[in-house]
């Protein structure tokens, strides 16, 4: 199977591993953070 694209991902972390697992999706994997959903920026996390 090959993907062409990915149009959402949701992956929950603790705190601690937040930066960790920022630094992999944008440097390693090249993928751009958009902003949370309105309902969901109450919960904090990236």
């Amino acid at each position: 199977m090959w993907l062409d694209a990915i149009a959402h991902i949701q992956v929950i972390s603790s705190p601690e591993e937040e930066d960790a697992m920022l630094f992999f999706y944008s440097k390693v994997l090249g993928l751009t953070e958009i902003d949370k959903p309105e309902a969901n920026k109450a919960n904090g996390g990236a």
